[in-house]
């Protein structure tokens, strides 16, 4: 549940256990552009990709392409040929899609590289200003992430929907922990999301202000 940013010789370590053991080991690094100063993002195949580990990308975070299902993995030739004889009869063709993100990487690096950092930073913004703002409304405590879009909140309710529907009175939509386990109704957690702007970011917070000065919320129905 909390988002936090692998070390070095976490996932060295990590990588030596798995090769003793003869195990795969997949990572997702589809925040890999989100990481969020002054932490740092190592990933193991910048020092060699081997036989038993394969690491996963993509820019549905990065560029909000999510429905355009775009990704790519790294690993060793013969793992890589392993991946394409099951990949290879279900994308029977390569989806015109990534023509155009292809394109857009060839002559537009400079740009996807500001954009890319432009987006860590409202990341990282927005959860400083919510997060606190938050914390003062809720009384929830927020578990500071390494990186991504979102953020981590221990609530002190019931379970997580008596968390949301407190939120939603105050005209805050927050995610249950609950839905990323199977059996439980109260992991402590609600997460939020921070790919907001500013502008909404800011409106946001004035309404949690005026709610906590006024008692009654305004809410800005444009």
């Amino acid at each position: 549940m909390i988002n936090r940013n692998w070390k070095k010789d976490e996932l060295q370590r990590l990588l030596e256990l798995a090769k003793e053991r003869n195990v795969m080991v997949l990572i997702d690094e589809c925040y890999t552009d989100m990481v969020w100063k002054p932490n740092v993002h190592y990933s193991p195949v910048q020092d060699a990709v081997q036989d038993n580990l394969v690491v996963v990308r993509g820019f549905s975070k990065t560029l909000g392409l999510q429905s355009w299902r775009l990704g790519f993995a790294i690993s060793s030739a013969t793992t890589v040929a392993n991946l394409m004889k099951v990949a290879d009869p279900i994308y029977i063709c390569v989806p015109f899609l990534q023509h155009a993100v292809g394109k857009y990487l060839t002559e537009h690096f400079e740009d996807f590289t500001a954009h890319k950092a432009a987006v860590g930073e409202q990341m990282c913004r927005n959860w400083t200003v919510l997060s606190s703002s938050l914390q003062k409304t809720f009384g929830w405590e927020p578990t500071n992430p390494s990186g991504s879009m979102y953020g981590m909140f221990l609530h002190k309710s019931e379970n997580d929907m008596a968390a949301v529907k407190l939120a939603l009175e105050k005209g805050v939509g927050v995610c249950p922990g609950s839905m990323f386990f199977n059996g439980t109704e109260n992991t402590g957690y609600v997460r939020i999301h921070c790919g907001v702007s500013d502008e909404k970011t800011k409106k946001i917070v004035d309404n949690l202000d005026y709610l906590n000065s006024h008692g009654d919320l305004v809410i800005d129905k444009k």
